[in-house]
């Protein structure tokens, strides 16, 4: 059971949840419970890219992210392109800090180590944003910047 909801299978506050919705019953908080519903949604979809959390994030339910679309995708026989991205990249990322809409993310290095930890730099895949596009963005200042920013997860770089 989960200790902040103290509920044991999946639920939704506002509608029915993904499995109880398909299913017509809520599934247990159990690894294959989630990767079965993952392989199932790659399966339906049928998606060309697939956009997840990076395994290096320093928030350990964004590595889990990625652990879970992984695995699915593998299960799933997912060909198509993968692509990570990073929120909690330590030692201090993003890089500049703060709303920076005409500048494009950069790696530095604090206290000699390069930021961001464990990922190549630059990034093998940079999208610019038009200015409208900028002004969308998340509304963490620091994400405000002139490009987005993606990787191949580990397997393939």
């Amino acid at each position: 059971m989960f200790v902040v909801t103290k509920k044991n299978e999946t639920y939704a506050l506002i509608q029915q949840d993904y499995h109880a919705s398909v299913h017509g019953k809520s599934a247990p908080y159990q690894r294959s419970s989630v990767l079965g519903d993952l392989v199932e949604l790659l399966a339906t979809l049928q998606p060309t890219e697939i956009y997840v959390t990076d395994e290096t994030d320093g928030h350990i339910d964004h590595r889990a992210a990625f652990w879970f679309v992984r695995d699915a995708a593998k299960q799933a026989g997912y060909k198509g392109a993968f692509y990570t991205y990073l929120v909690h990249g330590l030692p201090a990322w993003p890089f500049p800090p703060g709303v920076t809409p005409n500048q494009p993310f950069e790696s530095r290095k604090v206290n000699g180590e390069v930021a961001p930890r464990g990922l190549p730099w630059p990034p093998p895949r940079r999208v610019p944003l038009t200015p409208e596009q900028a002004e969308h963005q998340s509304e963490m200042e620091s994400f405000v910047k002139s490009e987005e920013v993606f990787w191949t997860p580990l397997g393939s770089r």
